[in-house]
């Protein structure tokens, strides 16, 4: 077990690691008592509640161990061919964890890791997965994506996690700012391209 940081520092920790339930142990009875329960009726249920659970314990711990293999199928969310509008639901999920955490009284204190959830699963991760689709599909997400990230963190690129993010990531997000979406396809397929290389694919 990882105890080299204080309570607060592992929340943040936490918060910020990719959602996947999975990856995580609970006890029933710490779930039973908060009441904490996926939202049901979208696919990112896991970013809808995983970073939340750092408001209801004190008690985090990390395992600084390999010990779940994750396998991405064919026909996967990320991998599917055809677009489906249920990929919109990241701004419902981003949305409904950033309420818990103002519901808790955590927004403040949890500010920076809100804002970067916002920047790596809309600006980051959301755009590359509509991006591939034709420009009807891709340019209203897209100018709704850096919308409501503006509206809501005005000085986003200064976010304190995004100093972490490879130079091509930072590169990206440049591009994004300024709206420059045909060379954002171009970085994409390149990054998709090598990727697949990578896997021998």
């Amino acid at each position: 077990l990882n105890n080299l940081y204080d309570d607060v520092e592992l929340a943040k920790r936490h918060i910020i690691m990719p959602p996947s339930a999975c990856a995580r142990a609970y006890k029933t009875e710490f779930l039973r008592r908060n009441n904490i329960i996926f939202k049901e009726g979208i696919i990112y249920e896991d970013l809808a509640l995983i970073p939340t659970l750092s408001n209801y314990t004190n008690s985090i711990k990390l395992i600084n161990e390999s010990l779940y293999f994750y396998a991405i199928r064919q026909n996967s969310i990320i991998n599917i061919s055809d677009f489906k509008e249920n990929r919109d639901d990241k701004f419902v999920a981003l949305e409904s964890l950033e309420g818990v955490f103002k519901n808790n009284n955590n927004y403040d204190k949890y500010r920076d890791e809100i804002e970067y959830l916002y920047i790596k699963h809309l600006l980051i991760m959301y755009s590359t997965e509509v991006l591939k689709y034709s420009k009807e599909i891709y340019l209203p997400r897209l100018d709704r994506a850096m919308a409501m990230v503006n509206k809501k963190f005005p000085s986003w690129w200064k976010n304190i996690y995004l100093s972490k993010e490879p130079v091509q990531t930072k590169l990206y997000l440049l591009i994004f700012r300024f709206r420059i979406y045909f060379l954002m396809r171009v970085m994409n397929k390149v990054f998709t391209f090598l990727k697949k290389k990578e896997r021998g694919l």
